[in-house]
């Protein structure tokens, strides 16, 4: 839900960059919801019909947002810092999930795939979001003797496992430009995805293995990756040069002087904007 501000910003006609956050942002649900006459969806709808600019993290959220609101926008991916947190174990052999007790992270995929695959570790870094699922999967991972189940990573402690870690999955509904995927990259760990393929990280610049929502080939793109040495390596190796070239922290941070100092050019006469997400 935006803050009440966005009432002050529309009356002032203050400009703002609108950033995108996730996927979700521009859903078409919330056009249906705005026929249907819900007054949670119209300050947000307003919001980004009314944006001076919209920032977003890939080409699939420019296309939802033309699609849906007619609007054109710039891409800035997310950045990252290269520089290693930790030294990268070269024996690592965990596979990691990193993400919330929630139904869009579904962590609950994650342990069924743990429970098929019994031949590997995983590590699960779980944050508290829906009690329900949380405590589901607690007493779930108790019971595999493969798993290992974090419930609480600070964030400046998190990469310490990527660091230690041979591969990454994810079992998200939707994202937007996850972290975890970054940082997989900044630590040369393939990804492995049910569903999510963001920036075509995996299917265009080949970073991993997308699964198609199908929980088969999840297990077989795991255990192919964990079993194939000259595979695995080469995933790994574009995992790495894929973050340098497109998100690297100080090349993102061009990107944005450039995109705010293009809106503030758009009307000479006023020089403040806001950011919204």
């Amino acid at each position: 839900m935006l803050p009440p501000s966005w009432l002050f910003i529309a009356g002032r006609r203050v400009k703002y960059i609108f950033l995108a956050g996730s996927d979700h942002d521009y859903s078409p649900k919330l056009k249906e919801r705005l026929k249907k006459k819900d007054l949670t969806a119209q300050p947000w709808a307003f919001a980004i019909e009314q944006a001076t600019a919209h920032i977003v993290q890939s080409e699939h959220q420019a296309q939802l947002l033309h699609q849906h609101f007619a609007r054109t926008a710039t891409i800035v991916r997310n950045p990252i810092n290269l520089k290693r947190v930790f030294p990268k174990q070269a024996q690592g052999q965990t596979i990691l999930w990193v993400g919330r007790s929630d139904q869009i992270k579904r962590p609950k995929i994650a342990l069924q795939l743990a429970r098929c695959c019994t031949e590997f570790h995983f590590t699960l870094i779980m944050t508290l979001w829906e009690q329900n699922i949380f405590d589901d999967c607690m007493a779930e991972a108790s019971t595999l003797p493969n798993v290992t189940l974090v419930p609480y990573v600070p964030y400046h402690e998190v990469e310490r496992y990527f660091a230690g870690a041979k591969l990454l999955i994810n079992t998200s509904v939707f994202e937007g430009f996850p972290n975890t995927f970054l940082q997989a990259g900044k630590y040369e760990l393939p990804i492995v995805s049910l569903q999510v393929d963001p920036g075509e990280m995996l299917s265009r610049h080949s970073c991993g293995l997308l699964c198609n929502g199908n929980f088969e080939y999840l297990q077989k793109n795991v255990r192919q990756l964990m079993t194939t040495p000259t595979l695995y390596n080469d995933f790994s190796i574009r995992c790495l040069e894929y973050v340098r070239l497109y998100h690297e922290m100080d090349n993102i941070i061009d990107q944005y002087e450039r995109a705010i100092t293009s809106v503030l050019a758009i009307n000479p006469n006023q020089a403040s904007f806001k950011t919204m997400s």
